[in-house]
């Protein structure tokens, strides 16, 4: 029997990354791509068998390539930012050495107030990679389950009276995913006027 946890980080990975699938099979999406994809993100080995199992069980189509090795209607892309996930969500959970107020004082973090939340900052003083902004985006909207363009109004939210409160759950899945607390959020809490 396989182990039911891995199972079950396996089966949310897919739910969360693979939404758009394609209309036909596609010979780069195979079954070996997808396992080594999930493995490094997961960080634990599984057998290409258990995710053949798991996306067949998901009415993923399919097309027999060798004994093992199945490709399915996944779009590259999909598998291309889970693949990328990694990297960027480790960056995002980084401690840095400074405290936000003391890169407010750095060159290119200018009207650092304009925004309520320090989120947009923060992807700018966390991310090392050369991944686009849309791109974290991207990513952070389907660690959350919204859309990008849901995840951009959010985050940039702008610091005026009677704005926008972000909602509850997402802003407690981003203090997670920033590894930062609700202080470190607000922005007029961080910034020196």
């Amino acid at each position: 029997m396989e182990n039911i946890e891995l199972t079950e980080k396996i089966s949310n990975l897919i739910d969360k990354y693979f939404t758009n699938p394609t209309k036909s099979v596609l010979r780069d999406s195979d079954s070996a791509w997808i396992r080594q994809v999930l493995q490094e993100r997961i960080g634990e080995y599984f057998k290409q068998s258990q995710l053949n199992e798991i996306l067949i069980n998901k009415g993923f189509k399919f097309l027999q390539l060798r004994e093992s090795e199945l490709c399915f209607n996944i779009a590259k892309k999909d598998i291309q930012m889970l693949n990328e996930s990694k990297s960027v969500l480790k960056e995002l959970k980084r401690k840095t050495n400074y405290s936000f107020q003391d890169y407010t004082k750095l060159p290119g973090y200018k009207n650092v107030d304009d925004y309520k939340y320090t989120f947009k900052y923060w992807i700018k003083i966390k991310l090392r990679t050369n991944h686009s902004e849309y791109q974290v985006y991207c990513i952070l909207a389907k660690e959350t389950g919204l859309d990008p363009i849901t995840i951009r109004e959010n985050i940039e939210i702008f610091n005026v009276k009677d704005a926008p409160e972000m909602p509850s759950e997402l802003l407690e899945r981003l203090l997670d995913i920033f590894d930062i607390n609700y202080d470190e959020s607000i922005t007029n809490k961080n910034c020196r006027r």
